[in-house]
């Protein structure tokens, strides 16, 4: 995470309020968890796909540019969450969604 800190791909401040001056070890604990998401479904090849814009704090688009821009995040995801995880792309690819109907009372 700290690679990608200091190499400028991945920035979580703000996005936490005032949580790293309240609460320093939770914020720690949460940013750690956002970078995870964003590095796997990176590492799936997926953000570029399902969220290119949706995250301004994580810069990097597919596995080939984690790969490049932050090793020991790729190598990470590669060493383990790879043979733990499994690439949900098929499973994407057959899910149909529709509008859910709400009513108002």
């Amino acid at each position: 995470m700290n690679e990608a800190i200091n190499g400028g791909y991945y920035d979580p401040t703000g996005n936490y309020g005032d949580l790293p001056e309240t609460d320093p070890t939770a914020y720690k604990r949460v940013i750690a968890q956002d970078f995870a998401y964003w590095m796997i479904l990176t590492g799936w090849d997926l953000k570029s796909a399902y969220a290119p814009d949706t995250s301004p704090e994580w810069t990097i688009q597919n596995s080939k540019e984690m790969e490049t821009n932050t090793p020991l995040a790729y190598a990470l995801y590669i060493d383990y969450v790879r043979g733990i995880l499994a690439n949900p792309s098929r499973y994407l690819a057959s899910i149909t969604f529709e509008s859910i109907q709400t009513t108002s009372d």
